[in-house]
């Protein structure tokens, strides 16, 4: 879980903010990853993801409320749409939804809208009652603290925002996101448009595009309620995961849109690559690896700086990155620069070779055929490496020379054939 604010009193107030009525604004710097707050659920109803909620399930939960909570609920805003009654009404205006929980919390709601916030809502892991609000950037002294009223993907274009939150809550947002000038506007749009194509199809789902630009009249359904995606006609290959979930990190940075969801796109590509690594076995693409080993400490940053160094999440991702260092245990070959303290280290590991700064692929030899004992390390250039890969040469050829010409790979990556 992300570290709390160490101070006793919170690291927030209310008060007025220009043009927004009500706002909360950081009292103390709040750095990325950190928990700024903890709310209970005044209300939970559950319900399918693909549909609405029922107007009976929540006039029955608002009457199990007691007096002084029915009071603090009345209170609330009441939001643009028009409803049946009151109490749908300020519910509608008010509740979030995480999956198939439908809920509404009482200081979270009093935070004003941006659609780039500096935070992320999520229900706490330890109780599921709770609601925490974490920082994903660093929070100066005296600014605003914003959360987003579409959760999560808010990649949508300014057009779609603006006509739903008039619809929604009657107000028309004044985010750094909404008063960019108009070609920055066209690019903000296709990025959060490609985020959201992205998104879907990760997930296995066609997008549906009438997400991209609803009418006002449609808005209600489209962001409160959900939609039933189509299944894609072709799952995605590997190479297209790989290459969809680093784009979304990617694009989700260029745009703003830092959360634990960013962290969760680059982790995905992560395994991927490693995926498609280990199924070459003990045969090990140096380039691969060193894109893996790039995307690894990306991983990590982008979890220390959004989810914070202590969060549940950063310590998830440490463990994917120990846990593919220690699969293949050539990786740390393949993925050195080569200085003399990293060659040093692989001295005491045979080679058919002085250095690997040639090599195109390695290929570990487990059975302790090099000097007492020890694993061998074969150096291949990208010829006898697509020829190993093509099934043209053995593993065994390689290892053991037999028809196999050697490369022997000097420093500075000069090669001389031997026989």
């Amino acid at each position: 879980m992300p570290p709390l604010m160490a101070s006793q009193s919170p690291p927030y107030e209310f008060r007025d903010s220009p043009g927004k009525g009500i706002g909360c604004f950081a009292t103390e710097d709040i750095v990325a990853g950190t928990i700024i707050m903890r709310d209970r659920m005044l209300l939970k109803l559950y319900n399918a993801e693909d549909r609405p909620l029922k107007e009976a399930d929540v006039l029955r939960a608002v009457d199990g409320l007691d007096d002084t909570q029915k009071v603090q609920f009345v209170q609330l805003h009441e939001g643009a749409t028009a409803y049946s009654n009151d109490i749908m009404r300020i519910y509608m205006a008010n509740s979030s939804r995480k999956g198939a929980i439908n809920y509404l919390c009482l200081t979270m709601v009093s935070l004003n809208h941006s659609c780039s916030p500096n935070t992320e809502r999520v229900i706490d892991k330890d109780d599921k009652n709770f609601e925490t609000l974490v920082a994903v950037k660093h929070i100066s002294k005296g600014d605003e603290i914003f959360t987003s009223y579409f959760g999560f993907p808010f990649a949508i274009t300014k057009k779609a925002r603006v006509d739903a939150l008039q619809t929604d809550y009657g107000f028309i947002c004044d985010c750094r996101a909404c008063t960019l000038t108009s070609p920055l506007t066209a690019i903000s749009d296709a990025r959060r448009t490609l985020i959201d194509v992205l998104k879907q199809k990760t997930g296995g789902f066609a997008q549906d595009f009438r997400m991209v630009d609803p009418p006002p009249s449609r808005s209600e359904d489209m962001f409160l309620f959900g939609k039933v995606a189509a299944v894609l006609k072709s799952p995605l290959t590997m190479q297209q995961r790989v290459a969809y979930w680093i784009l979304l990190v990617k694009l989700c940075e260029a745009e703003g849109l830092l959360s634990s969801h960013v962290v969760r796109f680059c982790a995905s590509g992560v395994l991927a690559l490693r995926f498609q690594m280990l199924q070459l076995g003990d045969l090990v693409v140096c380039a691969s690896a060193r894109v893996l080993n790039f995307w690894m400490s990306e991983t990590q940053r982008l979890a220390k700086e959004i989810c914070g160094c202590e969060a549940q999440m950063t310590e998830d991702v440490d463990d994917i990155v120990y846990e593919t260092r220690a699969m293949n245990t050539n990786f740390a070959l393949t993925t050195t620069r080569m200085d003399d303290e990293s060659r040093a280290g692989v001295t005491q590991w045979p080679t058919n070779g002085y250095s690997l700064n040639g090599a195109f692929a390695v290929l570990w030899d487990g059975k302790g055929s090099g000097m007492g004992g020890r694993p061998t390390v074969h150096a291949l250039d990208e010829e006898l490496c697509m020829l190993l890969m093509r099934g043209e040469k053995t593993r065994e050829d390689v290892k053991a020379g037999r028809g196999v010409n050697r490369e022997v790979l000097r420093h500075g990556g000069s090669i001389s054939k031997t026989l």
